[in-house]
């Protein structure tokens, strides 16, 4: 009877280990996964199969262009929302720099400094899948990228800011992006974020896009419940800084 009661016990744990996160199943469910980068962190980005989107669904999808005037670049963002086998979003993303732009270093994407956000970032290498096509077109104004993201960097304390640079030459005029991503533990979005183009050049400055989709929201993970009062009382002076500057521009 104990030996018994000890394989229920097994069984039991194993159902609710499979209900919890797939974890006793053999079913594999590959969602985007990424680089985890912590705030004031830098990784180096290594590519992510594009098949790993498959199983997304997408939720909404837009193409921003540069608001803010700056006579040295132009350039449109693709930005769409994806929610994955577990409810979260992630937030996906596409560059091109116009013709008659600057080349671009990179392009910094506010408000992913949610606590317990899970950030993790990379860009997306091969195909991209059938259900991407309604942010990313397969045909008319949809251009397969180049140029993929080498670094990004995220902003100390509560890291609201992620940072994806291009390597030394930057993304050329007439150049696209591959398709880059940041994973979330989210569940809900707006409208409001913003992303900042900058120059190689620093001194040509950097563009606005404007009315970028942003998280609103996040679920915490276990380990970061301990850490939440500590990033709250290190970050404010931050993200006060920051939001001074943002409403002054």
């Amino acid at each position: 009877m104990r030996l018994l009661s000890i394989a229920r016990k097994t069984l039991l744990l194993g159902a609710t280990l499979a209900a919890c996160g797939g974890l006793a199943t053999g079913n594999a469910r590959a969602d985007l996964i990424g680089i985890p980068v912590a705030p004031g962190g830098l990784v180096n980005l290594t590519g992510e199969a594009a098949s790993d989107l498959s199983n997304e669904t997408i939720v909404a999808s837009e193409t921003v262009n540069t608001a803010l005037f700056n006579p040295f670049i132009s350039a449109n963002l693709v930005s769409a929302v994806y929610r994955n086998s577990n409810g979260m979003l992630d937030f996906v993303f596409q560059l091109t720099n116009n013709s008659s732009s600057v080349p671009l270093q990179g392009i910094d994407l506010t408000n992913y400094g949610l606590p317990g956000s899970g950030t993790s970032v990379n860009y997306l290498t091969g195909a991209l899948p059938a259900n991407a096509t309604a942010a990313f077109p397969a045909g008319g104004s949809f251009v397969a990228g180049t140029v993929n993201p080498t670094q990004v960097q995220r902003g100390p304390a509560a890291g609201n800011d992620l940072l994806f640079n291009f390597d030394s030459v930057g993304l050329a005029p007439g150049a696209t992006s591959s398709v880059f991503f940041i994973h979330t533990n989210a569940t809900a979005f707006n409208q409001l974020g913003q992303g900042l183009g900058a120059a190689v050049n620093s001194a040509q400055g950097a563009a606005l896009f404007p009315m970028k989709y942003e998280p609103t929201n996040a679920v915490p993970e276990p380990s970061m419940f301990a850490l939440m009062g500590v990033a709250g009382v290190f970050g404010l002076g931050y993200v006060r800084k920051y939001r001074r500057g943002r409403v002054a521009a």
